[in-house]
């Protein structure tokens, strides 16, 4: 259940990521659009986390689950992303976590790259060095985020003393 409720969060910011993109088109980019929008996806957001709090609340106090299971459930999940860092591990990190979810990322990805460039036009070289940064940025993202998930991941484990 909170494999489901992870993927579909975040599906969920996936989509209102491109609805905010697609409405800032129909405004013209224009910035005090995206303020009367803000409300919106800020309620969307409280409401979903509001639902899985009070769903998984319910679920654990009437099935008699301690609330450690989550600690257990974590603790999974770091292993196996520290034990795919290992030099004898077959698959990528983020494969066997995705695998472990059932999160097939492609899809989700190939609609967010096919809605931003319907949506943003790139026109001329300053557009061009403007997406350049942007997808060094998000590169330089993607590898901080994973020292620091590969880091977190190592503190996880030996707190729950699953080294090997």
């Amino acid at each position: 259940m909170s494999n489901s409720d992870i993927k579909e969060r975040f599906t969920n910011y996936v989509l209102l990521i491109i609805v905010c993109l697609r409405n800032m088109e129909q405004f013209s980019w224009n910035p005090d659009h995206l303020w009367v929008l803000f409300p919106d996806v800020v309620m969307v957001i409280a409401s979903e986390v509001t639902v899985d709090v009070v769903k998984h609340a319910f679920i654990t106090k009437f099935n008699d689950i301690t609330a450690d299971v989550y600690g257990e459930y974590r603790a999974s999940l770091a292993f196996d992303l520290v034990s795919s860092r290992q030099k004898n591990a077959y698959t990528d990190y983020s494969d066997s976590v995705s695998r472990r979810m059932g999160f097939i990322p492609l899809p989700l990805a190939l609609l967010l790259i096919r809605v931003v460039t319907s949506s943003v036009k790139i026109q001329g070289s300053l557009s061009f060095m403007c997406v350049l940064l942007f997808y060094l940025g998000m590169i330089s993202l993607k590898v901080l985020n994973s020292i620091v998930l590969l880091g977190t991941s190592c503190v996880f484990v030996k707190e729950a003393h699953m080294e090997e």
